[in-house]
């Protein structure tokens, strides 16, 4: 049966694309090549899955050396040095893009172990990071490690779409044409690092919520409130006289632009 769980992720680009820890696709885990559909497999694909894998090896041990302490260590760089993982072989029935991830003997799976969640982490911050080591941030107001780029992208599917769904990369300025004084990605919005990661941790929280968001044809609304409240759109959908009462008698006693700021306590409503 598949496996549902949370695993190391990164939005990922570019004509060489890093690895993830320990859970990746086959065509990193295994250099299993990208194949089109009743085409041949090409040399070039053949090469770009052996680069794959050689990456998705370095990367673990990277983190072999920087947990000696873990009692996994070991296993994991033995597995790589020994060409245990150069030996594997992908089943017939396995495409470039399944998912794989590593399992001790024990049945421990080894992207949940702590060492690897901050190692990989650590990783994240080192790609997404600017050059500069103290930038005032927007949204705290504190200096920090500015993002190069938001570390994460919404997932195909949060936000609908009338073609094929995509993963979406926020804040994305790729073009000195589309940024003030030709500045890239992130520059002119400054963010750090743990804003940026919390801020993403939140939307794809709000996009998965059931309470705080109200699908369109291809859009979607997503809303906080700093204290509990009733769910606007709930009340909206199945009126009654009270529901649409309150609204109506709140405008008449207060028929002004600030009335909704004095009629809700919630900044964010």
């Amino acid at each position: 049966m598949p496996l549902e769980t949370t695993a190391p992720y990164a939005y990922r680009s570019g004509t060489m694309p890093p690895p993830y820890l320990m859970v990746d696709t086959a065509q990193y885990v295994l250099a299993l090549p990208k194949q089109a559909p009743g085409k041949p497999v090409t040399e070039r694909a053949t090469e770009e899955g052996q680069r794959r894998r050689d990456a998705y090896a370095d990367l673990l041990l990277a983190w072999a050396d920087a947990a000696p302490d873990d009692p996994y260590a070991t296993a994991v760089r033995t597995f790589v040095t020994t060409c245990a993982l150069h030996r594997l072989e992908a089943p017939k029935e396995m495409t470039a893009a399944d998912n794989i991830a590593l399992v001790a003997h024990d049945n421990t799976w080894l992207h949940q172990l702590s060492s690897v969640r901050e190692a990989w982490a650590n990783s994240v911050r080192s790609r997404k990071s600017g050059k500069n080591a103290a930038v005032l941030c927007l949204a705290c107001g504190k200096d920090g490690e500015l993002l190069s780029t938001i570390p994460e992208s919404i997932k195909s599917g949060a936000i609908p779409t009338a073609g094929r769904g995509r993963d979406a990369q926020l804040v994305s300025i790729n073009a000195s044409a589309q940024g003030r004084d030709g500045a890239l990605q992130l520059v002119n919005t400054p963010v750090c690092e743990r804003c940026g990661g919390q801020a993403m941790a939140a939307l794809h929280l709000l996009l998965a919520s059931d309470t705080n968001r109200r699908r369109a044809t291809d859009s979607v609304t997503v809303w906080w409130t700093r204290e509990p409240a009733d769910d606007l759109f709930d009340t909206l959908d199945t009126p009654t006289d009270a529901a649409v009462a309150r609204p109506l008698t709140s405008l008449h006693e207060h028929p002004d632009p600030a009335t909704t700021e004095r009629i809700v306590p919630n900044a964010g409503l």
